[in-house]
């Protein structure tokens, strides 16, 4: 529209007139207005009259007027003009006329551009191009045809065979490079001659003299052209040149010299083209080769075969040569060619090529290109997997070839056995049924193998001819071995037949007449007869054999045929055989037994009456005469005894063999009831009398001995044996004789306590003359009284006065006996010395708590002497022993407490560096240092204790030295404190590890393992190659490399340039941070997400999306869809970034990505969620409540709510983040809010609710130092004030997890240490007097606190301490927000219906499966689902997403279910997957590991079992804590140790091939495994944590510390440690393990001390339940469980490994078959009857059912032992009971009872 402004005057003329407004302005002239680059026709400028220009318009009320000079006026109306001005502005919205006359120019632009660069291009081409110069266009031509030559060498298959042995394939082959080899050569020549000789002839035109001047070079061609013309000089008639011509000349010389220089130039160009040249066609030959080797191979007239043959080695069948020879002799033919080609020389390397060139030039490597190639990998592969399908058909074929394996077996295997066997047992064993079995199957064998046939199979010829030369021969030979052994069987069993048959006739001839040979004659035809039966079956046998030998038509030596004949007859034998004579005298010697065997039985009868009439008399000897009178002589008695002994055992052997014979006879066999009576009688008068004897002989000893020498104790026990000894004697034959020694045993142990009062060898003389005072009898001190002597004088009638002497002598004697015992205990007590730290002349004393243990008993020990009443004779001495102790005693506490310091600061002044930086306090140490390295040295030399403790200058030695010791200490404490001051991230290490740092300052590298706990995420520093002080950048956990901004020299004070590495840190972050937002508009955003460390990736991200998302709500007024519009472009741009995961990235790359899905995910709903509140500024809360990014002041400022933070620039690394959750955000809030206050976030609730990762996720967003912690019982206020330092001076963050396990009375103390901080952070104080020190204060400082209440072990937090901190209740997060965001960020599709589907499945499973303790399906089992999803989809990206989730639901849960639980667990994910048919997809690799190592350790590989074992390999995946599950003998320990074995042998097997190290990195659990394994409830929680002895006050490891250290020694290896506990799980010492157990992977010790657990170690748990487990235990652990069902039963298997054992053990007793019968027979029904009819008071299960019952019965078994004589071998051996003492007094006690012994010996002897 036109302008108003400027409007000229009034106007005159007839235009005025027409006009019937009120304005005086009728019409005006306009100008086209000022443009641009814009075309704008309708834009005009209303001007005065006279400044409009030719071209003009008039605008009146009624129209336009266009005026233009020459041409004729442009009249329209004024409402035709605006539609067309109106039109005009519509079109040119339109982007195409918007843009129109710019592009239009931008166009020709580019055209011109475009063109002036061709132009350019085409100038140089024509400069630089060979075949555009006539100089090198032919050599151009012939040298490309010599380099064509190249490409058309064949390198392979030039002969073509069907059959080829792969042996064969390769020679050809090498023969066939060989010939290419020459013809590279040949061609290589040419073209090297041909260069040679264009590089003269431009050498030789450009090879001038060195021209400095103009003149001269003008000199130079005027000489040159004189030459050229005086070759002319001799021919008449020529003119001579003009001057002009001949500058014209010398111009054209010039300008030839100039181009001949430039071409000269040219000549490396040339050479290295022509060497590119030979190096494509080489290149091309390479291509071609293997192309067409694919091409044959793949012909269908199959050209080219390899000959293949079947082998049946192994348990499988296999191919020679096998697939992998196959593939290596192709992969060594490409191989070979490829070094063929790089081995051509090449030609810019040619020595007199090389002077043309002004440096070595550089160029590719053939070989190099031809590997990295797409298309030569692409024929390889496709070879590769051609050879890889016929085989694979070849194997199908080969299936058919099965059958054939039998006669392999047979020959390999089956018969080599049976003829082994055959050589080591004895003919007789071997009979004409094995012979017939084998060569039946020889003939079968024969007649199979000629049936076999040749295959073709694609590239493979499947030869069977191998087989049949195999197998035929050698069934040929077995034929011959069979035929041979048979022989010699049958011979030899013809030869023994012979020999027994006449050994049988000569026996049985004979004719006896005595009854003794009658009755062996009769045995012997009984033997004969039960024998025939035998001997006939042999000769039925030997027949047999013959017969065969006959039937397959072996020969026979004819000397065997005569030899049969004889023996059981033939058609060749004229008399009769033996058979048949022996069968005859078998018949007349019976009937010889039966005519003569009544005449025997009478004369047998008689000789019986004869014995009986013989015991009768002897029974009369015994009852009469000496034998029952009381007044014979013992040993006469005796000796008449012998003789009877000698007749009765005569008459016995006789009775013997009339028994015998009487059953010979088939006679009634005699009970001989004489023969019992007479040796029973016989037994008891040798027992009575030989009793009485000894009792004389042992009174008369008793009575001599002088009562110094008499041991009255032995005569003591002598008597009682004696005692009861005559009392059983007694019982049984009651007559004088036993009487009368019954009562002089009595009369003796009557008196026997007096005689053992006199006997007391305490009694001293004092003692006898108070005895002989009572007696009143004169004492002679030197007189040996004997007991016959004391007697005299009736001694035994001082009873009282002898007891009393002798209990006064036993107390002193016992005194003095303790006494003795102490001197002789600290005489033979040593100091137990040993080297310090290798060193010969230092030691230390170990072993102390033993000599405390013994000085505390022996210093009881004398106050109970001294309070004796028997201690009046020896007081002094004990007194003189109760102060030596006592000075023993404050040595050793003394020396206990100097060692313990002396041991710490030795360490710590044995550096260079303290020495230098604590100069007075090492004088003092050095003093001490002497003082007990002479007292050590003494009590190595010495090492009796009491001699080098005994002494008072060694006890004010020890306490001056442990009072300068103290002080040292202390100084040392203070110089730590510097330290830690100067470096506030020094105070999360414990003292000994800035010691360690301390000690050697002077080299730098020492310091890396301790980075990960001073710094966020900083693993390790990159020094500069070769140098050890310059420090170039930082790598994170995740090995991620950010270089510093500038180097830093790590020289001086290590706290000096940690603080500039911390500084450097913070610089580097910032650095980065700016250059990456400048990245961001620059680059594509796909591009900039890798070219920047991680954090600030996601920190610019976060920037950029709160400026987007402000503008979009700031446009809201002019535009209502901005923000609608820019969530649309959100989700692209996330869309985006998914399809980025689905590619192939790096672990670095992936992880940056996947944590970009994650916070823009939440971005993305945060933007929603503005949406759907309606938010129409930025001042909104629903905006204001956000975490906000904010690039202000050239820092990075975070804003959430009224809390503003400064972005901290900590590294962080390539961490992931936790998924934002609404009850994150509102966790969020409250912990900033709480900072803002200067006050601590307390978030609390049930485990697995994200209260720790809430807050470390926070310090992440604000780039915080995150210190956790987890908290026990044992942490007290030095430990937390000193946490506390470290923290408010470093300005780091805390995180105390399980706070509320701390002590109350400690708490308290906290509460007031925090109070302190807090407040003086709050005044804005930068320094703080705290527990007696000065330090410096960082406003960052947070403390965070995490509890679960409600748990045991948990107290209430005392009031001042609550309020100190903001609460907040953490619950159950959104599982399905959670899950849907780490699915897209593994790059799942369908991500929300996966997991609402997951969420549905977890809370059904709840609420249907069965409650048990070790169920969980909290935050962190949803967590180990997804985890296990992205592994499976990086894995398998191609598969169904519905199908990956499936397996990783499975896998994580199914492990931990009961057997019913897993049936219901699968049903349900049938129900929400019912189109998806669920498939296994277990490592058969690890599997078939796992069932071979069961099968080699003697386990029965049960299914279940195995892929219980591979469930537990699973959830180690996903879990670095796991807990196997189940009741005892359910195979817990067998499942771990197995997979530990597996896990081992593969990871061996990686290590030795590289494609075993293939399918490692596929697998990269499989690795050695080293476990360590320890009952935690069989140790206190200070031995298994780490503990202050209470003795000598030093820290001691415990035995988890100490197992732990050593685990992550080396975190850089790939070999797996794990830590075994096996024991009961409870909360006492269990929850210490929080920390570990979780993603924070720390080990939190009581002294400050914390180790990083790496992800090579695992924790397992070996328990039968979890009742007093804590859920937040078994939230972090993954479960695997186990039941007898999984075992088959339990029984089973456990009953057949046991039985093999068993008879493995004892295979002479142990009847293996009999005994799985039996079990399988009748456990099973016991066991129901026991569970269904009986009830047991201590539970058992079936597995321990069957083992206790193998047990028994093996501890019956291994007492057996075959009796020789016993031809079953059935009746076990008896022990002979001998008559003891204890027997006797049994007796005696039986006798008392009143029972009958008679009748107790029957008894007995039934039983």
């Amino acid at each position: 529209a036109a302008s108003a402004t400027g409007a000229g005057g009034t106007t005159t003329g007839a235009s005025a007139s027409a006009s019937t407004t009120t304005t005086s302005v009728k019409f005006v002239y306009l100008n086209r207005a000022q443009r641009g680059l814009r075309f704008r026709p309708y834009d005009l400028d209303v001007v005065m009259r006279g400044e409009q220009e030719p071209e003009h318009f008039v605008i009146s009320a009624t129209g336009v007027v266009h005026i233009e000079p020459d041409q004729p006026s442009e009249v329209m109306t004024l409402s035709e003009w605006m539609r067309e001005s109106t039109l005009f502005n519509v079109l040119t919205r339109i982007k195409f006329f918007k843009h129109y006359l710019m592009g239009k120019a931008l166009t020709q632009w580019r055209r011109n551009v475009r063109f002036k660069l061709y132009c350019g291009v085409r100038r140089r081409l024509c400069k630089k191009f060979f075949l555009s110069k006539k100089t090198f266009a032919s050599s151009v031509v012939e040298l490309h045809k010599h380099a064509f030559d190249l490409s058309v060498c064949t390198m392979a298959v030039p002969e073509l065979k069907q059959d080829y042995l792969i042996e064969a394939f390769k020679d050809v082959q090498h023969g066939q490079r060989q010939v290419a080899g020459q013809e590279f050569l040949s061609t290589i020549d040419k073209m090297e001659a041909k260069l040679l000789k264009l590089c003269e002839s431009v050498t030789q035109r450009a090879n001038v003299p060195d021209l400095k001047t103009h003149e001269s070079l003008e000199t130079y061609l005027l000489a040159n052209a004189n030459v050229s013309s005086g070759k002319d000089r001799g021919k008449a008639g020529k003119k001579m040149k003009s001057m002009v011509e001949a500058q014209q000349e010398q111009w054209e010389r010039k300008r030839a010299l100039k181009k001949a220089m430039v071409e000269h130039d040219m000549l490396g160009d040339f050479i290295r083209m022509i060497d590119y040249m030979a190096a494509e066609n080489l290149f091309k030959d390479c291509i071609a080769t293997v192309k067409r080797l694919l091409e044959i191979l793949r012909a269908p007239e199959k050209l080219i075969c390899f000959q293949i043959a079947i082998s049946f080695a192994g348990e499988g069948m296999s191919f020679v040569p096998s697939e992998k020879d196959v593939l290596e002799v192709y992969q060594h033919l490409c191989e070979e060619m490829v070094h063929l080609l790089s081995q051509v020389t090449r030609l810019i390397y040619l020595k007199p090529l090389k002077v043309h060139f002004s440096a070595q030039p550089k160029t590719f490597s053939v070989g190099g290109a031809i590997r990295a190639d797409h298309r030569y990998k692409s024929l390889r592969n496709e070879t590769v997997e051609l050879i890889h399908t016929d085989f694979l058909e070849a194997a199908g074929v080969s299936r058919s070839y099965e059958a054939y394996r039998l006669w392999y077996v047979f020959v390999d295997v089956e018969w080599p056995a049976e003829w082994a066997r055959w050589e080591t047992v004895d003919f007789t064993q071997l009979s004409h049924s094995d012979f017939s079995k084998y060569f039946k199957k020889v003939k079968l064998a024969t007649s199979e193998l000629e049936k076999m046939y040749n295959k073709m199979i694609g590239v493979l010829y499947l030869n069977s001819q191998r087989q049949k030369s195999d197998l035929i021969p050698a069934m040929t030979q077995i034929h011959d071995s069979i035929h041979r052994k048979m022989i010699e069987v049958a011979r030899n069993k013809t030869r023994k037949l012979f020999s027994d048959f006449n050994t049988k006739i000569k026996a049985l001839s004979e004719r006896p007449t005595t009854l003794k040979l009658f009755a062996q004659f009769v045995q012997c035809i009984n033997e004969v007869t039960a024998e025939s039966h035998t001997l006939l079956q042999e000769v039925e046998e030997i027949e047999a054999l013959y017969a065969l030998a006959e039937e397959n038509g072996l020969d026979v030596p004819g000397e065997d045929t005569v030899k049969k004949d004889m023996v059981i007859g033939g058609p060749a034998q004229n008399q009769q055989c033996l058979k048949d004579t022996f069968l005859e005298a078998i018949t007349s010697a019976t009937d010889f037994k039966t005519s003569s065997l009544k005449s025997m039985s009478q004369q047998l009868d008689n000789n019986i009456d004869a014995a009986n009439e013989e015991l009768m008399a002897t029974m009369a000897i015994l009852t009469n005469g000496d034998y029952v009178n009381p007044s014979a002589d013992p040993r006469d008695v005796l000796a008449q005894l012998d003789g009877v002994k000698d007749s009765i055992e005569a008459v016995a052997a006789r009775v013997a063999m009339f028994t015998e014979t009487q059953k010979l006879f088939d006679a009634p066999v005699s009970e001989w009831t004489n023969l019992t009576a007479t040796q029973k009688l016989y037994q008891t008068r040798l027992d009575v009398w030989g009793s009485l004897d000894k009792w004389i002989e042992k009174k008369h000893v008793w009575g001599t001995t002088p009562l110094s020498e008499l041991d009255v104790e032995k005569m003591k026990d002598e008597v009682n044996e004696f005692f009861k000894k005559s009392f059983t004697l007694h019982k049984e034959n009651k007559d004088d004789v036993t009487e009368l020694l019954l009562d002089l045993v009595k009369e003796e142990k009557a008196v026997m306590p007096i005689i053992l009062a006199l006997g007391n060898k305490a009694l001293k003389r004092e003692h006898w003359a108070k005895i002989f005072l009572g007696m009143q009898k004169p004492f002679a001190p030197d007189t040996n009284y004997t007991l016959d002597g004391l007697r005299t004088w009736k001694i035994f009638d001082y009873r009282a006065i002898i007891e009393e002497q002798s209990g006064i002598a036993t107390g002193e004697a016992n005194l003095q006996k303790t006494l003795d015992k102490i001197k002789d205990a600290w005489e033979e007590t040593m100091f137990e010395t040993k080297t310090h730290r290798d060193s010969k002349d230092t030691y230390i004393i170990g072993g102390v708590e033993e000599v405390i243990q013994q000085l505390e008993d022996h210093q009881v020990t004398i106050q109970t002497c001294l309070a004796s009443r028997f201690v009046a004779g020896i007081r002094a001495r004990v007194e003189d022993w109760d102060r030596r102790l006592a000075l023993v005693s404050e040595v050793i506490d003394e020396w206990v407490t100097c060692q313990k310091n002396w041991m710490y600061l030795e360490f710590i002044f044995s550096s260079d560096d303290i020495k230098r930086q604590l100069p007075e306090e090492s004088k003092q140490f050095a003093q001490v240092d002497r003082d007990f390295r002479e007292l050590t040295k003494r009590a190595h030399q010495t090492k009796n204790v009491m001699a080098v403790c005994n002494d008072p200058v060694v006890l004010e030695t020890l306490k001056e030295d442990n009072i300068i010791l103290d002080e040292v200490q202390k100084k040392l404490e203070d110089y730590l404190e510097t330290k830690r001051a100067a470096f506030p991230r020094f105070y999360f290490l414990s003292n000994d590890e800035l010691l360690q740092i301390l000690s050697d300052v002077r080299n730098p590298v020492a310091v890396q393992p301790h980075l990960r706990k001073c710094f966020d995420n900083m693993k390790e520093l990159r020094f500069k190659p070769g140098s050890t002080h310059e420090i170039l950048g930082m790598i994170s956990g995740e090995d991620e490399w950010v270089p510093f901004s500038a180097p830093v020299q790590a020289r001086g004070n290590v706290e000096s340039w940690l603080s500039q590495i911390e500084a450097m840190m913070r610089r580097t972050v910032k650095d980065q941070l700016k250059v990456c937002q400048k990245a961001y508009w620059e680059t594509t955003r796909a591009q900039w997400y890798f070219e920047f460390p991680a954090m600030c990736i996601v920190v610019i991200d976060q920037v950029v999306w709160t400026m987007e998302v402000e503008q979009a709500l700031s446009a809201l007024r002019e535009s209502p869809d901005a923000l609608s519009g820019y969530l649309q472009s959100y989700v692209t741009q996330i869309e985006g970034t998914v399809e980025l995961v689905k590619g192939s990235l790096t672990r670095l790359q992936r992880q940056c990505v996947g944590t970009l899905i994650v916070i823009d995910v939440h971005a993305r709903d945060v933007v929603q969620k503005l949406l759907d509140a309606r938010c129409e500024s930025v001042n909104a809360f629903e905006w204001n409540m956000q975490l906000r990014f904010y690039w202000a002041d050239d820092d990075v400022m975070v804003q959430m709510s009224s809390a503003r933070f400064t972005y901290g620039y900590e590294y962080l690394g390539n961490s992931p983040r936790l998924v934002i959750t609404p009850l994150t955000d509102r966790a969020y809030l409250t912990c900033t809010g709480a900072l803002h206050l200067y006050l601590g976030g307390a978030p609390q609730g049930p485990a697995g609710t994200g209260k720790t990762e809430s807050v470390k996720d926070l310090g992440k967003a604000l780039a915080r130092q995150v210190v956790v912690f987890n908290c026990s019982d044992g942490l007290d206020y030095k430990m937390m004030a000193r946490m506390f330092s470290g923290l408010a001076q470093a300005g780091a963050w805390a995180c105390f997890d399980e706070f509320n396990r701390i002590d109350v009375e400690v708490l308290s103390v906290i509460a007031q240490q925090m109070l302190e901080i807090t407040q003086a952070i709050a005044a804005k104080q930068v320094s703080l007097s705290f527990e007696g020190r000065e330090i410096s204060l960082n406003p960052n400082f947070g403390v965070f606190i995490t509890m679960n209440p409600g748990y045991a072990g948990r107290t209430e937090l005392p009031d001042n301490l609550k309020a100190l901190f903001r609460p907040v209740c953490m619950m159950i997060p959104d599982y399905a927000l959670i899950a849907e965001i780490m699915f897209y960020s593994e790059g799942f599709k369908n991500a929300r219906n996966l997991a609402n589907k997951m969420v549905q499945l977890y809370k059904l499973s709840s609420e249907q499966l069965s409650k048990q303790d070790h169920y969980d399906f909290g935050m962190r089992a949803v967590k180990s689902i997804l985890v296990m999803a992205g592994s499976l989809k990086r894995a398998n990206p191609d598969l169904s997403e519905d199908m990956l989730l499936i397996r990783a639901m499975r896998d994580s849960n199914v492990p931990k279910f009961l057997r019913d639980d897993t049936v219901l667990f699968m049903a349900l994910i049938k129900d929400l997957f019912p189109s998806i048919r669920i498939e296994d997809a277990m490592n058969a690799q690890l599997k078939a590991t796992i069932e071979a190592d069961l099968a080699e350790n003697n386990f029965i590989p049960v299914p279940d079992f195995v892929v219980k074992v591979l469930q537990l390999a699973d959830t180690m995946v996903v879990r670095h804590g796991v807990m196997l599950v189940g009741q005892t003998k359910t195979g817990k320990s067998v499942c771990h140790t197995t997979l530990k074995r597996a896990l081992t042998k593969l990871g061996v097997e990686a290590t030795a091939t590289a494609e075993a190290e293939q399918r490692a990195n596929e697998h990269p659990w499989h690795q050695a495994v080293t476990t360590y394994l320890m009952n935690p409830k069989s140790v206190t929680m200070g031995e298994l944590y780490g503990e202050v002895n209470e003795v000598t006050r030093e820290w001691t490891d415990g035995i988890l510390s100490n197992i732990a250290r050593k685990a992550v020694k080396n975190m850089n290896s790939r070999a797996r440690s794990w830590l075994i506990f096996d024991g009961p799980v409870d909360a006492l010492w269990i929850e210490n393990l929080n920390t570990v157990l979780d993603d924070n992977k720390m080990l939190c010790l009581v002294n400050g001390e914390r180790i990083k657990i790496s992800d090579t170690v695992s924790f397992m748990f070996e328990v039968q339940d979890l009742r007093v487990a804590s859920p937040a235990t078994v939230s972090r652990c993954g479960m695997v469980f186990l039941e007898p069902d999984h075992l088959d039963g339990g029984m089973r298997p456990l009953a057949t490994r046991m039985n093999t054992a068993l008879a493995q053990r004892y295979p002479e007793t142990w009847q293996a078959a009999r005994a799985a019968e039996l079990l399988e027979r009748f456990v099973p029904s016991t066991h129901e009857f026991l569970r269904a009819s009986c009830r047991e008071y201590i539970p058992s299960n079936r597995t321990q059912l069957m083992e206790s019952l193998l047990v028994l019965l093996e501890s019956l078994v291994k007492n057996i032992e075959v009796d020789d004589d016993d031809p079953e071998g059935s009746a076990p051996k008896k022990e002979e009971k001998k008559a003891s003492g204890e027997e006797g007094e049994e007796a005696l006690e039986e006798g008392e009872e009143g029972e009958n012994p008679e009748d107790k010996a029957a008894a007995d002897a039934e039983l």
